[in-house]
C-alpha cells in the first residue's frame, strides 16, 4: 500500500471543499460575473479578473472589488448579493465536476469513511452544483455541509466552519483531512481544535503561510497518487 493512500484510509472524516476541488466551476463564475456587469451596464471583465478576485472568494468581498475597480456603489449589499448570486445560477450548467473526483468519493465510501463539505459560497449558489454532484455520483453523500450562510461573518478559516460540521455529526471524528484549493483549505483544519491535515490542490506558488501535509495539481492527480 502507498503511502498517501495510507494517509488517506487513516482519515475518519474527509472534508472537502466544493468549488475549485469537486467541480470545475471557473466558467460558471467567469460568464455569471460578466452577466452580473452588463446588467449594470459595466464592461465585462477577462479570465484574469476572475482568477484575481473571484477565486476563493465570497459575494461580499467580489462586490466590494466592484465598487473599487468599476466606480459604482451598491446602496444595497444584499439584493446586490442575490442579482449577483441568480447570475452564477443562470449559467450553473457550465459547471463540470472534476476528472477523479468519483472515483476517490467512491473509495471513501467503500471505506466508511465519512464525508463533510464546506464552502465559502452561499447556499443559493451552490444550489445547482450540488444537484450536480448528486446527479452524477449517484454514490456521493455527505454526511455534514456547510456553506457561507453557516457561519457568515466567520467565513473559511474560521474554525467555526469545523466546528459546525462535527456539531451535524454529533461527534467528533479524528483524524480528519480538509481537501480544498485555496489558502483557507489549508489553514481551516490548523485553526481547528483538535487540529486536522490538510490537502492542497493547485500550484505550490500560489500557498501562503503554513504548508499542507500533500499538494497535488487537482483531483485526477490525487486519484492517480491513491490508487499507486
Amino acid at each position: 500500500m502507498g503511502a498517501f493512500r495510507d494517509f488517506i484510509q487513516q482519515q475518519g472524516l474527509v472534508v472537502f471543499d466544493i468549488d475549485g476541488t469537486l467541480v470545475d466551476t471557473f466558467q460558471k463564475n467567469h460568464f455569471g460575473t460578466n452577466i452580473f456587469l452588463q446588467s449594470l451596464g459595466l464592461n465585462p471583465v477577462d479570465e484574469q479578473w476572475t482568477r484575481d478576485f473571484v477565486y476563493s472568494s465570497t459575494v461580499q468581498n467580489i462586490l466590494r472589488e466592484i465598487e473599487r475597480q468599476f466606480g459604482v456603489t451598491f446602496e444595497d449589499y444584499d439584493q446586490a448579493g442575490k442579482s449577483y448570486e441568480a447570475a452564477l445560477v443562470s449559467v450553473g450548467h457550465l459547471a463540470q465536476i472534476q476528472v477523479g473526483v468519483e472515483g476517490i468519493v467512491n473509495e471513501l465510501m467503500s471505506n466508511g469513511q465519512k464525508i463533510g463539505l464546506v464552502t465559502s459560497a452561499t447556499r443559493a449558489e451552490q444550489e445547482p452544483t450540488l444537484a450536480l454532484l448528486a446527479r452524477e455520483i449517484g454514490s456521493l453523500f455527505w454526511s455534514s455541509y456547510v456553506c457561507v450562510d453557516d457561519v457568515y461573518p466567520d467565513v473559511k478559516p474560521h474554525p467555526r466552519s469545523m466546528g459546525l460540521i462535527f456539531q451535524q455529526m454529533g461527534r467528533l471524528i479524528t483524524p480528519y483531512v480538509v481537501i480544498g484549493d485555496g489558502n483557507g483549505d489549508i489553514q481551516l483544519p490548523r485553526n481547528t481544535s483538535p487540529r486536522g491535515n490538510s490537502i492542497f490542490l493547485g500550484k505550490e506558488s500560489l500557498i501562503k503561510g503554513e504548508k499542507p501535509d500533500h499538494i497535488f495539481k487537482d483531483m485526477s492527480h490525487l486519484y492517480r497518487a491513491y490508487r499507486e
